[in-house]
């Protein structure tokens, strides 16, 4: 997709040299994706003690065995 945005010359040229982005677009696909992944990890933890989940692993590798 084809965006048109407005970023400040030392952000990217810090940006590319990070990322070890070749161009520009390819720093801001890896700046965004490594946004994504941190906010993904960040929801992860925030449920922490908020899931019952059974710690049975013994349960937990019969179950995956009858699958198979």
């Amino acid at each position: 997709m084809r965006t048109t945005i407005n970023i400040q010359n030392e952000v990217i040229n810090d940006l590319m040299r990070f990322s070890s982005g070749k161009t520009k677009t390819a720093a801001v696909n890896y700046a965004l994706n490594d946004w994504v992944r941190i906010k993904k990890i960040q929801t992860l933890r925030s449920l922490r003690g908020k899931i019952d989940m059974a710690d049975d692993l013994e349960s937990q590798r019969k179950l995956d065995m009858d699958r198979i």
